[in-house]
């Protein structure tokens, strides 16, 4: 699974220096100042870690300055072990562009996300000094939260005249995690290696690669 996530990462940045290197002479921005634009980012669909599906929008308030806001809804996970997964993101962010036509640009992002997931498994109850006294199957929530701040880099480029365009887009990040059960006191999880993490850990700090690809819509 990194594998892969590192062959897209790789993938999109060669993508986004392409994009650059067809830019014309011309400083003429491809996307004009006071343009409100709807954006879907379709990878969400296949996000490795929570399935979503996101949706935004963008105002070019100046030509080379923009203010944009994405949400998503979490829908699933891969995760067998999980029973039901629900959540949110949410993505404002203000973005720098640059360039002969100004469509390739910088941006800083804040990200948050919330997302409940119904368990079923073994669960160590009335654990005194990592003794559990008995073990117990049921089903169970798990409240994750993660915050963080994102430096993005891509470009973009014209599909359709004045109305359709895509977007590419890599960058590096980072993230708090804060997750919690809503088990009785004195339970331990048993770890499930499915699903990635030691659900024991009430937060930590991880680093992010984000990427993605972006179709935008001209609103009239």
């Amino acid at each position: 699974m990194q594998l892969k996530a590192l062959a897209l990462i790789c993938g999109l940045i060669g993508c986004t220096g392409q994009l650059w290197a067809q830019q014309k002479q011309k400083n003429i921005a491809v996307i004009p100042p006071k343009t409100l634009l709807l954006r879907v980012n379709p990878l969400g669909l296949l996000d490795f870690n929570d399935n979503n599906l996101s949706i935004g929008a963008e105002y070019r308030f100046k030509p080379a300055w923009s203010v944009s806001a994405d949400i998503a809804y979490i829908f699933d996970n891969y995760t067998e072990d999980l029973k039901r997964t629900r959540g949110f993101i949410f993505r404002p962010a203000v973005r720098k562009y640059y360039g002969r036509q100004l469509n390739s640009f910088f941006e800083a992002e804040l990200h948050y996300k919330y997302v409940s997931y119904t368990l079923e498994g073994w669960v160590n109850r009335n654990v005194v000094n990592g003794t559990p006294s008995f073990e117990q199957y049921t089903r169970y929530h798990l409240i994750k939260k993660v915050a963080g701040l994102q430096i993005k880099t891509g470009a973009q480029e014209r599909l359709v005249k004045d109305r359709l365009w895509i977007e590419i887009y890599a960058g590096v990040g980072i993230r708090a995690k804060w997750q919690d059960t809503d088990l009785p006191p004195n339970s331990e999880v048993q770890v499930l290696r499915s699903f990635g993490s030691d659900l024991n850990k009430k937060s930590l700090i991880v680093p992010a690669i984000p990427s993605g690809i972006r179709f935008l819509f001209r609103l009239p």
